[in-house]
């Protein structure tokens, strides 16, 4: 299993289209035959499927109540130890709006 890094940070409201949600990327990546994504077969449906029930439980320990008001959603970034990308989970809880990162890599800029 992957290391996560789990963020909470304040209300994002804008540009949630921007990203494919959940059940959007496992439906691509169960096909793996998506031209418009490639070879996709280092990224297996139990693994995401997986890592997203581990996603929720690590956000549950940092205080997220097990709503969604938005997302969630997938995000990837590079991962220069594997030549590909990795993926991450976003979600906007439904009380207050407290968003939750929970990424494969750290993001510095929010551990504030």
């Amino acid at each position: 299993m992957n290391k996560w890094y789990v963020y909470e940070t304040s209300y994002i409201d804008w540009a949630w289209s921007a990203l494919r949600s959940v059940d959007e990327t496992r439906a691509i990546l169960a096909d793996n035959t998506n031209d418009e994504w490639g070879d996709l077969s280092q990224h297996g449906v139990d693994e995401f499927d997986a890592s997203f029930a581990e996603a929720r439980r690590l956000a549950s320990d940092h205080g997220w109540e097990g709503d969604y008001r938005q997302g969630p959603v997938v995000f990837w970034l590079p991962d220069p130890d594997q030549n590909s990308f990795r993926y991450g989970f976003f979600w906007k809880q439904d009380n207050n709006g407290t968003c939750y990162t929970v990424s494969p890599r750290r993001l510095p800029w929010l551990e504030d």
